[in-house]
């Protein structure tokens, strides 16, 4: 069984107070549409999104959660975070499906649901005799509705019933479900637009004449980087809980308890259920910077682990692999909402 060693594994402070602001939003809203998951959802005018899409593509950090499999998690952190019964926690996770988080320091956090959520209950659960304040967007094709509570960090909003968000910045996240779901391009997404030409329009570009050279069109292509955390994040046979950070040198730091300058370009978490209780199985790969520097690492990061008998190997290619490592799921909790 793996060992959890105090200092060693802690990711951070204990301070609940600051995670239940982040979170508390969510679990509320959601705690609160418990008594209306009976009732008729009304008619989905509005197409589903993507939930990887509407979380913040750029932040540093990303989460997801197949619930099914992992519904003590999340009920343990909805009563935990939100204070609801323990069988109403397993109401709300049982209306879940697949979660996506992405962290970020500077623009905070962003929480998609996919899942059946009534819309006659979250109008409920979200209205101002339990705090929320109602507005609506400015920046999309149609209005939509997202809710505010002075007294929790996280706006929320549920554009269909299969979508449930929460956002520091909901505005925003709901401006990209508006593009994901009637298929506006935007900017970021550098996709390449064609123009029609008149057809007895001359354009010297089209022949070989002197001194026009015809210019080299460069597609920006879609983040590579992007497409590849995705792409792992979901490849988790609906079962394993994965995350991945491209700026993971102060959640290293969690794991060993200490700095290491190992030069660290990324890692990628897999984590599945333990005989522990309320503990998961963890298996890490970091992504040096410098491949030839593979072995130094490896050595550095068993004097680091150490006493903890955690399995680390060269997996080639620059790639540190390490298992027979835990966290809690406290641990896990702090880490999201960091």
């Amino acid at each position: 069984m793996p060992m959890i060693k105090h200092g060693v594994l802690l990711l951070l402070k204990h301070n609940f107070s600051r995670v239940a602001a982040k979170l508390m939003g969510l679990a509320a809203a959601l705690f609160f549409t418990v008594s209306f998951f009976s009732c008729k959802s009304a008619q989905q005018e509005l197409p589903h999104a993507d939930i990887l899409k509407l979380i913040d593509q750029n932040a540093p950090f990303f989460v997801y959660i197949p619930v099914e499999q992992n519904q003590q998690f999340v009920e343990y952190t909805i009563a935990k975070m939100g204070g609801p019964s323990q069988d109403n926690a397993k109401t709300i996770a049982s209306r879940s499906k697949n979660i996506a988080i992405s962290t970020d320091d500077k623009t905070g956090t962003c929480i998609a649901i996919e899942g059946s959520f009534p819309a006659f209950g979250i109008k409920s659960a979200l209205s101002e005799k339990n705090g929320w304040t109602a507005s609506q967007t400015d920046n999309t094709v149609f209005p939509l509705s997202y809710f505010v509570n002075p007294k929790v960090n996280l706006q929320t909003a549920s554009p269909v019933p299969t979508l449930f968000l929460a956002s520091n910045d909901i505005k925003t996240m709901l401006k990209r479900y508006n593009d994901e779901a009637f298929g506006i391009v935007t900017p970021e997404e550098n996709v390449k637009v064609s123009v029609n030409v008149k057809v007895n329009e001359f354009n010297p570009y089209d022949y070989d004449l002197p001194g026009f050279e015809k210019p080299q069109v460069q597609e920006k292509p879609f983040k590579a980087s992007t497409e590849e955390i995705f792409k792992y994040l979901l490849d988790n046979n609906d079962t394993d809980i994965k995350f991945y950070s491209n700026n993971p040198s102060r959640i290293l730091k969690t794991f060993l308890g200490k700095a290491v300058g190992l030069g660290i370009n990324s890692l990628k978490g897999t984590l599945q259920p333990s005989r522990t209780e309320k503990v998961f199985n963890v298996k890490l790969e970091l992504q040096l910077s410098q491949p030839s520097m593979t072995k130094a690492a490896v050595k550095m990061l068993k004097l680091a682990l150490f006493p903890i008998p955690a399995k680390i190997i060269s997996a080639g290619n620059g790639v540190i692999a390490i298992s027979d490592v835990s966290l809690t799921y406290n641990q896990l909790i702090q880490m999201i909402v960091q």
